[in-house]
């Protein structure tokens, strides 16, 4: 399902070395903040493209309005159909997990354990 908002953009950071846009927005309508992580990738960013570009891009969409288009997943185990001995049939496994893969999961991951590892050292 896909829900359009207009947002505010708060904070606007680039990880280059998981090629990963983290975003602060905040919903116009109803004031309610969220963090967003988008593929540079889904917005054409590859290695070739110096990071002093896209960190300007960063500092200039901070404080825009932007009208955003956000895919709402409402696939998930929990919610998933049942067989008649209330588990969950492999090919809805099997679905939900593909749909995983357009997201930036193990780039979040990354950053994760990165923030992780880096707190340890201190």
């Amino acid at each position: 399902m896909s829900l359009q908002i207009k947002a505010k953009i708060l904070d606007m950071k680039y990880d280059k070395e998981n090629n990963l846009f983290q975003l602060i927005i905040e919903d116009i309508k109803t004031n309610k903040k969220t963090g967003l992580a988008i593929k540079g990738t889904d917005w054409g960013i590859t290695s070739d493209i110096p990071e002093e570009i896209i960190e300007q891009f960063c500092k200039d969409m901070i404080g825009k309005e932007k009208n955003l288009f956000i895919e709402v997943e409402k696939d998930s185990l929990r919610d998933a159909p049942k067989n008649e001995d209330g588990k969950t049939p492999q090919e809805e496994i099997d679905r939900i997990n593909s749909n995983l893969e357009n997201y930036p999961i193990d780039e979040i991951m990354n950053v994760l354990h990165k923030e992780k590892d880096d707190k340890e050292i201190q």
